[in-house]
């Protein structure tokens, strides 16, 4: 699946700290849901239904209800964050600090030490 984001925006901080805020298409969300669904149904054997078959209900029961939209989270961070970053020209020296990221505050917000830079990116709104 395409990794796509709508909006990327960059705020400076203070000592070369930079906060990036990343907002993801609602739709795309919805699409990696179900297809998350669908790999877990293929992926797991669920008793009582055909390999692929097993409806969300039984999927949440079996393997929790926040499986999902944590395998989609992580999905989407490690997807976009990468793309976004280039698209800004950042060159962050730092490991980035994640907010408690969770699929209900589309945007996520991304907190990192980075090499000043001069302008931003085309896609990038500051």
């Amino acid at each position: 699946m395409e990794d796509s984001y709508v909006e990327t925006k960059v705020e400076a901080l203070e000592d070369n700290r930079t906060k990036v805020t990343v907002t993801v298409d609602a739709a795309d969300i919805d699409a990696r849901i179900k297809k998350t669904y669908k790999d877990f149904a293929n992926k797991y054997n669920f008793p009582g239904f055909r390999k692929g078959k097993a409806p969300r209900p039984i999927i949440d029961n079996a393997l929790g209800a926040e499986a999902v939209r944590a395998t989609v989270t992580d999905d989407v961070v490690n997807g976009t964050y990468p793309l976004a970053i280039d698209d800004c020209d950042l060159y962050p020296i730092a490991k980035p600090e994640f907010d408690e990221t969770d699929l209900v505050d589309l945007p996520f917000h991304s907190d990192f030490r980075a090499l000043p830079h001069e302008s931003p990116g085309a896609k990038c709104v500051i």
